[in-house]
């Protein structure tokens, strides 16, 4: 029986030259409107020149660096209207426009809980490997991860595969993606970095219905 999909996290990153992770603070996203204000951090904020994390309650997480600034919300659970980090990420580029903004990631992960241990460490190995004597080497292969990578219009999405545990000891096969999408140089036809930001956010359901499509594939559902 084919394993069952679920969409288990969502992960937005924001690529710049050089952000400022001391501004990152749960005052200031709260002021600006990042977050409601009725949301309560779940540990002590961490803001320092080289990194800065917030984490809430509800299992949002924002942490920057001086590269990227990163938003991170469970799935598990909820359905794509509950999702709120896209809009998180599209208020953190209007209240900070000028930055120097070069990529926007849509990074979603996924699982599929198998009945065995075995069944989920043996899945890619045995439904995605071709055989072959590098099966059999070394003893024989116990498990195996697979990295896709597809081209996109504007950057590109890797998939990866792969077996693991969950806290809760559940055997699942894991799925993550990445899909990349890089900003173009604004005059002409392009707008602001910012506004391209927005835009692929705005859209980024249909990332997510590529990584699901694609995962339920491997699958064979």
């Amino acid at each position: 029986m084919p394993l069952t999909f679920r969409l288990g996290e969502l992960t937005v990153v924001i690529v710049a030259e050089s952000h400022n992770p001391t501004i990152l603070n749960p005052d200031f996203l709260r002021v600006n409107e990042v977050v409601p204000s009725d949301w309560d951090p779940s540990d002590p904020a961490v803001t320092t020149p080289a990194l800065a994390r917030v984490a809430y309650s509800n299992g949002v997480t924002v942490q920057a660096d001086p590269g990227r600034v990163t938003f991170t919300e469970r799935m598990l659970g909820k359905g794509r209207s509950e999702a709120v980090i896209p809009n998180m990420a599209r208020r953190w580029v209007e209240v900070l426009p000028h930055v120097g903004y070069v990529a926007v990631g849509i990074n979603p992960g996924g699982i599929a809980v198998a009945e065995t241990q075995a069944e989920a460490l043996s899945f890619v190995l045995n439904s995605l490997v071709t055989d072959g004597p590098w099966k059999d080497a070394l003893d024989g292969a116990a498990r195996a991860g697979l990295t896709l990578h597809y081209g996109r219009p504007d950057g590109h999405l890797a998939l990866t595969i792969d077996s693991t545990e969950l806290v809760t000891s559940e055997p699942v096969v894991a799925f993550s993606a990445n899909s990349h999408h890089q900003l173009r140089r604004p005059g002409g036809d392009h707008p602001s970095r910012a506004e391209q930001i927005q835009s692929v956010v705005d859209h980024w359901e249909e990332d997510i219905s590529v990584f699901e499509d694609l995962s339920n594939q491997l699958l064979g559902n």
